[in-house]
């Protein structure tokens, strides 16, 4: 059974500054979107489905 300290390691990832920075601009971008309400615009459920097929794994 893990330990206590073993349950809050989290694996890291390297990446460059460019790619940090465009990561922070999309998830402000996506927040400000979900705050307006883009959930309930048409095409959202299928980008969502887009997004599942090219990742090869589920977002929800």
């Amino acid at each position: 059974m893990p330990t206590e300290m073993e349950e809050v390691k989290e694996k890291k990832v390297e990446i460059t500054e460019k790619e940090y920075k465009q990561l922070k601009k999309d998830s402000k971008l996506l927040e400000c979107l979900d705050i307006l309400g883009v959930d309930n615009w048409i095409g959202y459920e299928d980008a969502h489905k887009r997004f599942e097929v090219e990742e090869g794994e589920g977002y929800f």
